[in-house]
C-alpha cells in the first residue's frame, strides 16, 4: 500500500507503539509539521531512520572515517548514522528504499535472517539486523 500511495518517507510502527508526550505528538502526527520539522532533516542518502528501540551503537568518530559528531543541540529533530540496534518501535523509510527493504523483508520471511555470527534464522525476524547488514553493500 505504501508503494501505491507513494509518498516521500512511509512510516511503519509496531501495534503498540506510541509517542511520549503530547507535544511530540502534535508535532509528529501533523503532516505539514512532520515534513517541515521532521522530514527535511532527514539525510538525501539514508536508507531508513529508526523511530525509536534499544541498545543503539554508533560508529566511531574518528579521522579518515567520514564519521563526525552531528549532534545540534539546538535542532529539533537530528538522525545519527548507526551501526547496531535492536527493537525498534517504526521506522521510517524514503521513497527509494522502499522496494529493497520490502525484499529484505520478504527474503527473511521465506529464507530466514543471517544473525551476526551468520547463522541463519528461522524461528523469528529481526529485520534491523538484515537492514544493518545489507547497508554497508550500499555504501549506507
Amino acid at each position: 500500500k505504501a508503494r501505491m500511495m507513494d509518498f516521500e518517507v512511509s512510516m511503519i510502527f509496531e501495534d503498540d507503539a506510541r509517542l511520549f508526550d503530547r507535544e511530540s505528538s502534535l508535532t509528529f502526527c501533523d503532516a505539514k509539521q512532520r515534513k517541515s520539522r521532521v522530514w527535511s532533516s532527514l539525510p538525501e542518502d539514508a536508507l531508513i531512520a529508526f523511530l525509536g528501540g534499544h541498545s543503539w551503537q554508533y560508529p566511531e568518530i574518528g579521522e579518515g572515517n567520514g564519521v563526525a559528531n552531528s549532534f545540534v543541540p539546538s535542532k529539533p529533530v537530528q538522525f545519527l548514522e548507526t551501526t547496531f540496534s535492536y527493537g525498534t518501535y517504526g521506522f521510517a523509510v524514503p521513497r527509494k528504499s522502499l522496494d529493497l527493504l520490502l525484499e529484505t523483508i520478504n527474503g527473511d520471511l521465506a529464507h530466514g535472517f543471517v544473525d551476526e555470527n551468520g547463522l541463519t534464522q528461522t524461528e523469528f525476524l529481526s529485520p534491523e539486523r538484515s537492514w544493518y547488514r545489507i547497508a554497508p553493500y550500499l555504501d549506507k
